[in-house]
């Protein structure tokens, strides 16, 4: 079954009756008229990685077992990195850091190296920044947890494992499923399981849009939305999502909305069906356009906007 069915047929149930969130249709047909010349915007190789074909494959493994989380709570610096002068933030901050990291020690590139990195050469990575990124223990744990089961199971290849997919992203997300339980960003909900598998997604997407023939991977157009934080904030300023005026309250207030409460789940759940429907318009009016373009698109114009309130905030490891 492709990813994108397998997500949403999951979620589909969750929308039958929500309380937080609801999606507003006539607002999707009019966003993605206007999204019908948006070309999908260019990827940024100086804030990420790009080397050899195993080395970029190392890197975004890397990259995105660990790609959560990089706000701060309400009256917390957020964590910052210096790059070329000036102090930023967010993902673009990290994965810099991460590159930078990379290409000072070889040893990034070796699974028995991350299998058993110490907390403090683990750590060492985002030290030249300031203030200190979310869940760094987990960070830490998930890291040498995945690349100890990329040492016993995939000879320590991240190359092999995407040979393993046949160089299939439907194929490479169940791999990652199925051996790593970091990228298993699934709720069990009313007796059923809802997947979003935002990680186990972007992972593809990332190898794919870096550029490199030999990393790109079939059946990109399978994926759904990844769903995070940043693509509810933007489709809510476009008059896609509307909130409750609890839920509402809660972002304004930069309240912790726990992982997998029933705000949560109808937060991602929206995103990634309303993302979907704006992409069938698009195909309707003439637009080819695959989820992780759109995606791509959305997210790029959520770094651009300056909204009148906060995202949401979970503290998870998924996104």
């Amino acid at each position: 079954m492709e990813t994108r069915g397998k997500i949403l047929d999951s979620l589909l149930p969750v929308l039958a009756k929500t309380e937080y969130v609801s999606i507003d249709e006539e607002r999707i047909k009019a966003v993605a008229k206007e999204f019908t010349t948006i070309e999908v915007p260019l990827w940024d190789n100086n804030f990420q990685l790009l080397g050899t074909p195993e080395e970029t494959a190392y890197y975004y493994f890397f990259l995105d077992s660990i790609n959560f989380c990089f706000w701060a709570p309400k009256g917390v610096n957020r964590w910052e990195y210096e790059v070329e002068g000036k102090w930023i933030s967010g993902y673009y901050a990290y994965s810099r850091a991460i590159k930078d990291a990379f290409l000072r020690d070889k040893r990034f590139f070796d699974a028995n190296y991350l299998s058993s990195i110490s907390e403090i050469n683990f750590r060492n990575i985002f030290a030249a920044g300031k203030n200190e990124l979310l869940l760094m223990p987990e960070r830490h744990a998930i890291i040498r947890e995945n690349f100890s089961i990329l040492k016993e199971q995939f000879n320590g290849s991240v190359l092999h494992l995407l040979e393993e997919a046949r160089g299939d992203a439907d194929m490479l997300v169940d791999l990652l499923l199925k051996h790593f339980s970091s990228f298993r960003d699934t709720i069990d909900w009313h007796g059923s399981t809802l997947y979003f598998l935002k990680r186990a997604q972007i992972f593809p997407s990332d190898l794919s849009f870096s550029g490199i023939d030999s990393l790109k991977l079939s059946h990109l157009d399978h994926l759904a939305a990844f769903a995070d934080y940043k693509l509810p904030q933007v489709l809510e300023s476009l008059g896609i999502l509307k909130y409750s005026d609890e839920l509402n309250a809660d972002i304004q207030n930069e309240t912790i909305i726990p992982a997998g409460s029933q705000k949560e789940i109808e937060l991602r759940t929206s995103t990634i069906v309303a993302i979907d429907r704006i992409r069938e318009v698009l195909v309707r009016l003439g637009r080819n356009i695959a989820t992780n373009e759109l995606d791509w698109i959305l997210w790029v114009k959520a770094k651009q906007t300056k909204f009148k309130k906060p995202h949401h905030k979970t503290l998870t490891t998924f996104y």
